[in-house]
């Protein structure tokens, strides 16, 4: 057993620039760009870096032998039909003592910061939720050595602070190793130590002054969304939405903002009628009466295509009309400009893209089709802040033609692309009226 994790990355194609990492028992994070090799390091650390050739050599001096790796993707890491499958499950493959297990699982239960149905299925719950269960269960069997690859993307930042508590109380008790690889400059206010990767190099963060999202003028649209009296609650869960109105008129971009969990997803699935109200109304305008054509990428965006390719959705684009085939060329310039190399994923699966990567891609297709609105389910999860930046300037320029809603835990992206912001947070959800944020342009 060892409580040091000691290596050296070498950048083959920049001499010179090695470092050396020493960390001790404690949280340190790791900062990246999307695609500068966070997850390649993950996974080279944890000895299953077969897939993820990265653009450095690592030598591992030292290494605890219990390793837990948390993946950015919480699908991926999720095994069980059921809640408590899945809490019991890692704690069944490390004991054999029932009465050992037992009490371990509804000790587990008991960390989860949300009610729940035990026969649930976990497939229901927000990419939040699916988060906290996955780090729940890395911690559950005390690993020495714990690696999260930007396992917390999902999570508001109340609720990350939380989780990231918790955590801190179980490493003060199993002197354990946390290290944390995420995208999200933010994050590294948490760390014992702090860590900037890039193409080039791996150094110790300098922390600045926060950086802030650009802001420009909106123009007026023509996005009215009413909500009369609405109800809304899946089979025997709790009521997410009960007697809520709201009104908006003549909105560009509309943001929807909330807790985990708190229904940003599900009011979305109800503006587009994928679910229906159990009473009351829901009703999305565009241009007067007419109801727009709409495209949703979902938070999980492999979802928009399944193990279809990239290609095989712009085709289908193009034959029912959505693409015009002018753009088709225009849509792939804009992907090379965001370091997108379009030959190299266009024929994947879309299991096989890196998340990040898949996001931005849909995002371009989605801007050049004739869609009237767009819903964009956490936009920036995976994203570094030179990529969000680059995103949101973007969107401020399809703006200037389209509507948009955008779904995120991102508050300050939000209110700077969104000109109404509606917040399902925890003190507004069981009232009869949506908390409206009208934005100040300056």
């Amino acid at each position: 057993m060892t409580d040091t994790l000691l290596f050296t990355i070498d950048f083959t194609r920049f001499p010179g620039n090695s470092t050396e990492v020493k960390l001790g028992p404690g949280l340190h994070v790791i900062y990246g760009e999307s695609g500068v090799g966070k997850s390649s390091l993950a996974q080279h650390l944890s000895g299953t870096h077969g897939n993820y050739p990265g653009n450095f050599d690592l030598e591992i001096q030292k290494c605890p032998h219990m390793i837990q790796i948390v993946l950015q993707n919480p699908d991926s890491q999720i095994v069980s039909d059921t809640l408590d499958g899945e809490l019991a499950f890692s704690l069944e493959c490390n004991q054999t003592d029932s009465a050992a297990i037992q009490s371990a699982f509804l000790a587990l239960k008991e960390e989860l910061p949300f009610s729940i149905n035990g026969s649930r299925h976990p497939v229901t719950l927000s990419g939040g939720e699916k988060e906290i269960l996955n780090i729940i269960t890395a911690f559950s069997t005390a690993p020495e050595l714990i690696i999260m690859d930007d396992c917390l993307s999902f999570l508001n930042r109340r609720m990350k602070s939380f989780i990231l508590e918790k955590i801190q109380q179980k490493l003060r008790a199993n002197n354990q190793i946390v290290l944390w690889l995420t995208s999200d400059i933010d994050d590294l206010q948490y760390g014992a130590s702090c860590w900037e990767l890039s193409l080039s190099s791996l150094s110790q963060f300098t922390p600045g002054e926060k950086p802030m999202y650009p802001c420009s003028k909106l123009l007026e649209g023509s996005l009215n969304l009413e909500i009369d009296s609405m109800s809304f609650d899946y089979t025997d869960e709790k009521k997410l939405f009960k007697q809520m109105n709201c009104t908006v008129n003549n909105s560009r971009s509309l943001g929807i903002v909330g807790a985990n969990g708190s229904g940003k997803t599900t009011l979305a699935s109800l503006i587009l009628g994928i679910n229906h109200p159990d009473s009351g109304a829901i009703q999305l305008k565009l241009k007067g009466d007419n109801a727009p054509t709409m495209a949703y990428l979902d938070q999980f965006p492999e979802r928009l295509i399944g193990e279809d390719t990239l290609e095989n959705l712009l085709q289908k684009f193009l034959s029912i009309g959505k693409l015009q085939f002018h753009l088709r060329k225009k849509c792939i310039t804009v992907m090379e400009r965001n370091q997108i190399k379009w030959d190299l994923i266009k024929n994947k699966s879309s299991y096989d893209i890196p998340w990040s990567m898949l996001r931005i891609a849909l995002i371009v297709i989605l801007t050049h089709c004739e869609f009237d609105l767009l819903i964009l389910d956490e936009p920036t999860f995976g994203l570094g802040w030179t990529q969000k930046v680059n995103l949101l300037q973007y969107l401020q320029r399809y703006l200037k033609q389209k509507h948009i809603i955008v779904i995120s835990h991102d508050v300050e992206f939000v209110q700077s692309i969104c000109n109404v912001v509606l917040s399902l947070d925890d003190d507004s959800i069981t009232t009869s009226d949506l908390i409206q944020i009208e934005r100040k342009d300056t």
